[in-house]
């Protein structure tokens, strides 16, 4: 599966389910986006995020208000930002994507 569909996995189970109505898509989110948190250390995996510009889906990860997978994004952002080929880019991208300036909020009310 490719990185891109990955996140949209993640992304689209997290904004369509009620964990007490669907607890199936509520594992298959968090898998996948632990999938990706164990991924995004590559290189190329941070590439291929940054190619597809995935702020908007990481705010929706933190926006959740999901433990499990604000963890798993908050992974995801530290590896993005520790990408030595392209961690600059990687950092400009959640800065103007609106993710770094998110993060505050969300580490208060979780």
């Amino acid at each position: 599966m490719c990185v891109v569909c990955v996140l949209c996995v993640a992304t689209g189970l997290c904004e369509d389910w009620d964990s007490d109505d669907n607890p199936e898509a509520f594992a298959t989110a968090c898998a996948a986006a632990g999938t990706l948190a164990s991924a995004v250390g590559d290189e190329g995996v941070a590439k291929a995020l940054l190619d597809e510009q995935c702020g908007i889906s990481l705010l929706t990860l933190l926006e959740s208000g999901q433990l499990d997978l604000v963890h798993r994004c908050l992974v995801i952002i530290l590896e993005l930002l520790a990408a030595e080929e392209h961690g600059a880019l990687l950092a400009t991208h959640l800065l103007e994507s609106g993710v770094v300036p998110h993060l505050a909020q969300v580490c208060m009310t979780c």
